[in-house]
């Protein structure tokens, strides 16, 4: 009448640790895709940055400088940055802003 159901057969530690890498792995890229986006985004406002300093227009110029200032710190907060590496960022952006406004 009813089919007795075969048991599927344990899964060996090797199989499992097999499994887990993939699984790993897939995570891995995952966060890499994600991670170069944000780095992506903090390069392009660095660029627009400079472009805005070398044209000489002051006000975009803070405006982006606050925009790059808060991404700098999520960056840092976030793990993707060391916060020394955004504070150094941050500042070596003050100081090419000063030179404009001078």
């Amino acid at each position: 009448m009813a089919e007795e159901k075969k048991a599927k057969p344990a899964l060996k530690a090797i199989d499992l640790r097999r499994l887990k890498r993939k699984r790993l792995k897939r995570k891995s890229e995952r966060k890499q895709a994600h991670n170069q986006s944000r780095r992506d985004g903090l390069s392009r406002l660095r660029r627009e940055l400079r472009k805005l300093i070398a044209a000489g227009k002051k006000t975009e110029a803070a405006e982006t400088t606050r925009k790059l200032s808060s991404a700098l710190d999520k960056a840092a907060k976030t793990g993707l940055l060391h916060h020394k590496t955004a504070d150094r960022r941050k500042s070596r952006m003050a100081k090419q802003l000063a030179k404009v406004a001078a």
